[in-house]
């Protein structure tokens, strides 16, 4: 079973991840690093891209980053996700589910994980503001609406998940 948490996104909050969890009939919770990190924006434009083919199989989004409400709000701008973006700048959330950071930034990026930043700068991603743990390492759940894990994968390096656009499929083999 999933561990709850109470979060607050950059519009408001606080809200619960099992309140969240009622509103889909699975949904997916994606630890990142921080908004500022390359790779964590193209990963969050991936599940916005995929997000309509997650809607159609009843399933919800929830990113949780290590950003501060207030400086993700500023870095935003106008810009908005169509799915909350639980902001955890203390990382209790992230060591609640056992989200560890990496040994080391080479450990970290590990040899995918430069291919990824790669493309991350090429779509324009740069990087701004450093906040929460460098080395954090991200993790992929995939939850029922009683907060059961589905699936669970915490990344060895920043590249060592699926990507967003496998998410529908992982939903379908459920």
């Amino acid at each position: 079973m999933a561990p709850d948490f109470t979060f607050y996104t950059p519009d408001g909050g606080p809200d619960t991840l099992y309140e969240t969890l009622q509103r889909h009939r699975h949904t997916v919770v994606w630890f990142s690093r921080y908004y500022g990190c390359p790779v964590c924006q193209l990963d969050l434009h991936g599940l916005e891209t995929c997000y309509p083919e997650l809607e159609r199989r009843d399933t919800g989004v929830l990113a949780v980053l290590q950003s501060a409400p207030e400086a993700l709000r500023a870095a935003l701008g106008d810009k908005r996700f169509p799915f909350p973006l639980a902001c955890d700048p203390a990382c209790g959330i992230y060591d609640a589910w056992a989200v560890a950071p990496a040994a080391s930034m080479a450990n970290l990026v590990g040899l995918s994980g430069i291919g990824k930043l790669w493309r991350a700068q090429r779509a324009g991603y740069r990087h701004g503001a450093y906040e929460g743990r460098e080395t954090q390492l991200p993790a992929l759940f995939l939850l029922a609406p009683g907060g059961r894990v589905e699936y669970a994968r915490y990344a060895k390096n920043l590249a060592d998940l699926p990507a967003a656009g496998q998410l529908p499929a992982l939903v379908d083999s459920l």
